[in-house]
């Protein structure tokens, strides 16, 4: 299209310049005495309307193509999901499909973002389609591909991106008519000497065998005796009387022993 206007252009330029001045003075006396120079101005003018039309075509092309342009960025930030999906699909969308099943590990506890549409996702999007009340087909048909993407919408926003916990978050779980998700408290670790002191026993350093180490079992190996030369210094966990430290805390002599 560029090209075929730059030679019509270049032609209607050449012949202006080549042959307008000749022609007019030609024909500032009698034109239709002339019909082969009447001829080449009619060319001309037909020429310059047709540059004028596809100067107007181009303009056309342009904005249409500013126009697709926006739309493109426009979709591209707003995450969402165009088609159905099934089993034995692999595209970008599958990818998009298992990141939003995954920030719940309940619905997918595998959390395999891999394209392809396998037994897992599909299992995954059954459990999705029960917490929201849809039949349990485990393809992405037209309800469930509207659900996923109303969510996709409010949890998502312009980000473009699936954001992590988004079916665990408070919003979205209200929406789905389900209970908050309790928080995971912290695991804590108790070291042996702790627990050595919430079982009433003390710390104490004592010479034990090269290949015991801190805090052993004393309700097993009993005392730590070996040879000095075949010794090393330990912590060790005394506890109260007729109790001794079984490695994790001082007990009963007695109970440990049955």
């Amino acid at each position: 299209m560029k090209r075929t206007i730059g030679l019509i252009l270049g032609l209607a330029i050449l012949l202006g310049v080549c042959y307008t001045p000749f022609l007019a003075e030609a024909t500032s006396g009698n034109t239709s005495t002339n019909p082969t120079i009447q001829a080449l101005l009619d060319q001309i003018e037909a020429l310059k309307s047709q540059i004028l039309a596809l100067q107007s075509k181009i303009q056309i092309m342009n904005q249409a193509k500013s126009e697709v342009k926006e739309a493109k960025e426009q979709v591209k930030s707003t995450l969402r999901l165009t088609r159905q999906l099934w089993v034995g699909l692999t595209s970008e969308e599958v990818e998009t499909l298992q990141e939003f099943l995954a920030t719940d590990p309940d619905i997918y506890p595998e959390g395999l973002v891999t394209g392809y549409f396998g037994p897992l996702t599909q299992r995954a999007v059954k459990r999705f389609q029960k917490i929201v009340g849809l039949e349990q087909v485990g393809r992405v048909g037209p309800k469930t591909l509207s659900r996923i993407n109303e969510l996709l919408e409010e949890g998502a926003g312009k980000s473009g991106k699936v954001p992590p916990g988004l079916l665990r978050a408070p919003g979205i779980r209200k929406k789905l008519g389900l209970e908050p998700v309790e928080p995971e408290e912290p695991a804590t670790t108790t070291t042996p000497e702790q627990s050595c002191l919430d079982s009433g026993g003390t710390v104490a350093t004592s010479s034990c065998c090269e290949s015991t180490d801190d805090f052993p079992n004393l309700c097993v190996i009993g005392a730590c005796g070996c040879s000095l030369e075949n010794s090393h210094e330990v912590n060790i966990c005394n506890c109260p009387e007729e109790q001794c430290f079984d490695g994790e805390e001082c007990v009963d002599v007695e109970e440990e022993e049955l």
